[in-house]
């Protein structure tokens, strides 16, 4: 799962135990990062979405990175506590909701 606010991307590589891990459960959720070029096509589709923050789904397998959806109001919380990672996408959230120009 990946979580774009503005110009930063927030990776979680889910490894699930079924087709669905919402349904099936997740064994891990893990904090990771992306090639620099799909990170920045993420940010240019968010971008393009006219969005400032997103949710995107992508599968990694033997073929590649594949997108499956972009989500305009994406849940998020439940990764970075699954993470350990802190609160980054909250954090940058904040940071965005500051700025003077919403």
């Amino acid at each position: 799962r990946v979580h774009v606010v503005e110009n930063s991307i927030f990776v979680h590589r889910l490894s699930k135990y079924g087709v669905d891990y919402r349904r099936d459960g997740l064994s891990s959720v893990d904090q990771t990062s992306f090639p620099d070029e799909l990170s920045l096509l993420l940010i240019k589709m968010t971008k393009k979405e006219g969005l400032r923050f997103s949710g995107i789904d992508v599968i990694l397998n033997e073929n590649g990175f594949f997108v499956i959806e972009i989500n305009p109001m994406p849940g998020y919380h439940s990764y970075e506590i699954r993470a350990n990672s802190g609160y980054p996408i909250t954090q940058a959230l904040y940071e965005l909701l500051q700025k003077p120009n919403l």
